[in-house]
């Protein structure tokens, strides 16, 4: 998971986990360097993924935010029953994931541990914000890299039959959105279940009667 979360932290650049980054020979001659990265994401899908994932403090892990505002992006991840908590996060500099569960067993539910059940963003993010700021003293605060934000697509809703919404609007729980492919085919949604309307083709230059 290190490895996948530091592709997003490089923009796009897998790294393979390496024990041994270089060897040099006595007189200082290098006689193995370990491979370099691959570009595996274009810099655009990284960096917008890290745009999404550095909202992770507002959201699920308020307990993972660092010191001095230092950018961070993350995502807490949580198995059925609190059998498993994580919490993957990185900065521009450093990549940490924090796994917390019984290695003998996968199904020992954390739902009491210190009087709380545990998440994602509980005690793994608190581990996580622990040892990054300690690690992280001393190290240059460091942005990342904006994405282009006119690449975005518009914001819209595909509806369960391939139909792509024009509109969204959310009341509460419940949301609609309409698109229209051609002035005699309107596709309505609003809440659950969809209903889809379908006006007749006029047969004739006339405008259709009441």
């Amino acid at each position: 998971m290190a490895t996948v979360y530091s592709t997003f932290a490089d923009e796009g650049i897998r790294h393979d986990p390496v024990f041994i980054n270089r060897i040099e020979d006595s007189e200082g001659r290098v006689i193995y360097r370990a491979p370099g990265g691959k570009r595996v994401l274009s810099p655009q899908i990284a960096r917008t993924v890290t745009d999404v994932l550095s909202h992770v403090t507002e959201g699920t892990a308020p307990k993972a935010k660092l010191p001095d505002d230092r950018p961070m992006a993350g995502k807490t991840g949580t198995r059925d029953n609190s059998e498993d908590a994580w919490f993957a996060g990185y900065t521009p500099q450093l990549v940490a994931v924090v796994w917390m569960g019984d290695p003998a067993s996968s199904q020992h539910a954390m739902t009491n541990v210190g009087g709380i059940q545990v998440f994602g963003g509980t005690y793994p993010a608190i581990m996580w914000q622990k040892f990054m700021a300690s690690a992280l003293q001393g190290q240059p605060i460091m942005p990342f890299a904006a994405p282009d934000e006119s690449q975005w697509p518009s914001p819209s809703y595909v509806n369960p039959d391939g139909g792509r919404g024009s509109s969204y609007r959310q009341s509460g729980n419940s949301f609609s959105t309409s698109t229209s492919s051609s002035p005699a085919e309107t596709t309505t949604t609003t809440g659950v279940p969809e209903t889809t309307t379908t006006a007749p083709t006029p047969t004739s230059s006339a405008p259709p009667g009441p």
